[in-house]
């Protein structure tokens, strides 16, 4: 009673005098309608309000939005109550709201203030009104014009009467070269190449709005004055009291480069060929076409193809289209009537190709003969069980007790490539491989002993070609004699699959043990190099041993090019780049390609050839992977060609991808050339026209150029050879002169910090350093060398340097341990040292506090400059800072 006491006294004090008219307007409406006080209790809400948070009227009153509201939404409505209270303006927002059912609802919100005669505010009002709808119309709409500027056909929405560009999608713009102001300046006329005589727009729109919807074909014309044949769907459209017209525009200079193809192939052709339409209108035919029918080709071209099908009705030629249409392809036997009223027996191979409305690509051969023959031979119900099997999926066969084949399907032809002439004459085990007839004969005696056995085996095509087959083989008796009838399905795609997965695992585990071979292998020649290069520094240069200890030297240095290869082969991911001129690259890497080879290369490089950021290593990858390609590709041996020049690209036509400057990496064979037909997939993973491929080759080679954000393209003509076009962006920046010969071996004073988990490597690195000048202590792993530096401080005698292994198996390595000894000493001077070469801390060791870096084996000399260039600064910052 108290409650509603207060409730009634805040009414008053806010002046509200509701009627019946006020009371139905605000109860009636259908926005949810509140008033609360200035406490943020709601005083007066309608049936809008209710049914939101389903609750009564009596339950709502002087409660505040926290008892009614989950907390975030609560929130969020006294922080808006508090603003307009404080500000004592109308504050207009968008809020959601979440149902008990789960339900989302966006809702537009209007708070005002509520004054009292003295014109303070006393409350808030609030109107809120349901989007959702709204909402999801905008994002529709929004989703309509991002699909319209995804589209792969060029749209335009004209004006009829002018024929001027209302709007167009990106693909408009870039297919014509124009900006989207440019185009929506222009009209039709402005981009057609060919305009006809007498051409005129108002009767082109009058037919157009007479038919609504027209398919042209036509020329347009680029902003750079280039020419292409387009195909024009073009629409009428009546809307929102407004007339527009849009075209959809094809680029069909593909599909006219292939017609010319296809007429120069079928024209020659001795079966007959025929191009129709998805109404079965026929658009072309061969001479063979019209011999056999005896019509001449300008009456077949007024016919449609139920006009010389003798055994489907119209309405089952219709279907037959629809069915070839959904499915793409289908090959089948049926009559064709010619002339003079006689039918023919024909074999139909027919292919859908989905160019424009669709066309249908047929092929059909006369068979009378054949039918006549095989009608003499098989009764009524032969001829119907011949149907039933012809429907199988998969390849039929009945075989007698010595495998002879008495019947088979139309699959069975068209797996083994095999007539049905020669089928006839064979015996079932002319079609497995010679490894494994034991094992089908085996199989075939388990039938007529067990009744039935499935088995595994290959099939011999007539072209050579094996297809993986799993089949199930059951007893029958046909007039008292016994017979096995198979049916057998291909496993070419499980095999494949199998395989793929196979050989992914293998890859993964060879480039990992390739990787650990690498490591191990610089260990083991850090150490032999070092003792070698200890005992030619203790003899004098004139000494015969000192040069032969020299050549040895030299030659453990080149062992560093196989490790870098295995290095090469395991690592992934992204580049790791520096500046590089990439001639001495190309020819390692293609030297170490071609070791055993008869295969030679010729090279042609600029001489003013601009430098790249790449990763080496990567980059020798995809050299490598190339160079292999190329001499596979020529058995017999013969020249590759690379070329190295710089490109400039000035328009965005010439490459997928961008304007600028490239270097252009070019390796050219006269190997046997790749067909065109696999020119999309060679990039694929796993995909390889060689037995023994693995299939990563170039998709490996792809990838790498990709994230070096540059473009890898490929020619080549059958018999006459394949060339890979690589074009890499060019850098401003030039390549770092190397010096050449033998460094002078530098000596120095200071105390070394010797990390490395290779006792071996600890001994021979301590004696160089010994050697050289140094005092040296050793420690196994990180949490040794961390004692150790920490004795060394406290005792006043600190270490001038740490040389520290990068990677310690078990142990602390090289990037944990500079980051404890930063604890210690911020000062500290280190150096990173590893038998992993290509490690992205090795390129980027300052970032990891590192001051130098030093990759395994060791040269002595260059291993004596890094030390002493780390401790001259360290001295250098010493002084300067006291």
């Amino acid at each position: 009673m108290r409650d509603e006491n207060k409730i009634k006294e805040h009414l008053r004090g806010l002046s509200i005098e509701m009627n019946a008219h006020h009371n139905a307007l605000i109860y009636t409406i259908p926005d949810i309608v509140y008033f609360k006080d200035i406490q943020g209790r709601n005083l007066v809400v309608n049936k809008a309000f209710e049914k939101l948070v389903s609750l009564s009227e009596t339950e709502i009153r002087g409660k505040t939005d926290d008892q009614i509201f989950p907390p975030e939404l609560a929130s969020h409505c006294r922080q808006s109550d508090r603003e307009v209270i404080m500000n004592a303006k109308t504050l207009r927002f968008d809020e959601e709201f979440t149902t008990n059912d789960g339900k989302t609802i966006y809702f537009e919100t209007i708070k005002s203030p509520l004054f009292n005669d003295s014109g303070n505010v006393i409350g808030v009002v609030g109107v809120s009104r349901d989007i959702t709808e709204r909402r999801k119309l905008e994002d529709r709409l929004g989703l309509f014009n991002t699909l319209l500027n995804q589209s792969n056909d060029a749209i335009f929405i004209n004006d009829p009467e002018t024929g001027g560009f209302w709007d167009v999608n990106d693909k408009a713009c870039s297919s014509l070269g124009y900006s989207r102001e440019e185009l929506l300046n222009m009209n039709v006329v402005d981009i057609e190449a060919i305009i006809p005589d007498k051409f005129l727009w108002e009767a082109h729109v009058k037919d157009l709005k007479r038919q609504g919807y027209m398919i042209l074909e036509g020329r347009h014309k680029r902003k750079d004055g280039s020419i292409f044949p387009v195909e024009v769907n073009v629409k009428y459209i009546k809307q929102d009291k407004a007339d527009y017209m849009v075209a959809v525009v094809r680029d069909i200079s593909e599909r006219k480069e292939m017609e010319e193809r296809y007429r120069t192939i079928v024209r020659s052709s001795m079966d007959c060929f025929w191009l129709t339409d998805s109404e079965g209108r026929i658009l072309d035919v061969n001479d063979t076409s019209c011999k056999l029918l005896d019509y001449s080709r300008k009456k077949l071209l007024t016919m449609r193809i139920s006009d010389i099908e003798a055994m489907e009705t119209t309405d089952e030629t219709a279907w037959h289209i629809k069915q070839v249409k959904e499915t793409g392809h289908d090959r089948f036997e049926t009559k064709h009537r010619r002339k003079n009223g006689s039918v023919i027996d024909v074999e139909v191979s027919c292919n859908y190709l989905n160019i424009g409305a669709g066309l249908f690509f047929s092929f059909s051969r006369d068979i009378s003969e054949r039918k006549r023959v095989e009608e003499r031979k098989m009764s009524d119900q032969k001829r119907l069980m011949q149907e039933v099997i012809d429907s199988l999926p998969g390849i039929f066969y009945l075989i007698d007790e010595h495998g002879h084949i008495e019947r088979w399907n139309k699959c069975f032809e068209d797996v083994l490539g095999y007539s049905y002439e020669e089928i006839k004459e064979m015996n079932i085990l002319d079609f497995i491989p010679e490894d494994e007839k034991a094992y089908i004969i085996r199989k075939m005696k388990d039938v007529f002993t067990k009744g039935r056995t499935t088995a595994e085996a290959n099939l011999l095509s007539k072209d050579g070609g094996k297809t993986p087959y799993f089949g199930t083989g059951i007893l029958t008796t046909i007039n008292n004699k016994p017979y096995i009838v198979g049916v057998g399905i291909d496993i070419s795609e499980q095999k494949k699959m199998e395989e793929e997965l196979i050989k992914a695992q293998k890859l993964d585990s060879i480039g990992l043990l390739a990787g650990g071979i690498a490591h191990d292998f610089n260990n083991i020649l850090t150490a032999v190099l070092g003792n070698i290069s200890l005992s030619r520094f203790s003899l004098k240069p004139e000494d015969d041993i000192y040069n032969k200890l020299y050549e040895a030297e030299s030659g453990l240095l080149k062992a560093q090019a196989l490790t870098r290869q295995l290095l090469t082969f395991s690592k992934g991911g992204e580049p790791m780049k520096k500046t590089l001129s990439l001639g001495h690259v190309i020819k390692e890497a293609t030297d170490f390609a071609l070791r055993g080879s008869n295969v030679k290369c010729v090279y042609t490089i600029a001489e003013d050839l601009r430098s790249v950021e790449a990763d080496e290593g990567q980059i020798s990858q995809v050299i490598h992977n190339l160079i292999i390609n190329a001499d596979q590709a020529m058995p017999q041996g013969g020249n590759i060609t690379i070329r190295c020049d710089n490109v400039t690209i000035d328009t965005e036509d010439s490459l997928p991808y961008k304007k600028g400057d490239y270097l252009r990496v070019s390796i050219e064979d006269i190997g046997i050339g790749i067909p065109r037909e696999h020119f999309q997939k060679i990039f694929d993973p796993y995909f390889t026209t060689k037995q023994k491929g693995s299939g990563l080759g170039l998709s490996t080679a792809y990838s790498i150029i990709k994230r070096h954000d540059g473009v890898i393209t490929v020619d080549s003509t059958l018999g006459i050879g394949t060339t890979f076009h690589i074009y890499l962006p060019v850098s401003e920046r030039e390549v770092a002169t190397e010096i050449t010969g033998e460094k002078v071996l530098v000596s120095g004073k200071g105390k070394i910090l010797l990390v490395d988990d290779e006792v071996m490597i600890r001994k021979v690195t301590g004696e160089i350093l010994c050697y050289i000048g140094y005092k040296v202590e050793f420690a196994a792993d990180g949490l040794e060398a961390i004692d150790l530096y920490k004795r060394g401080m406290e005792e006043g005698k600190p270490f001038d340097l740490v040389i520290m292994d990068l990677t310690i198996p078990g142990g602390m390595g090289g990037v944990e341990t500079i980051k404890e000894l930063q604890r210690l000493d911020p000062d500290v001077m280190a150096i990173v040292s590893s038998g992993y070469s290509d490690d992205p801390i090795l390129s980027d060791y300052e970032k990891y506090g590192f001051k130098g870096v030093a990759a395994k084996p060791y040269k002595v000399t260059e291993l004596s400059h890094i030390i002493y260039d780390v401790i001259t600064n360290k001295r250098r910052g010493d002084i300067s800072n006291q």
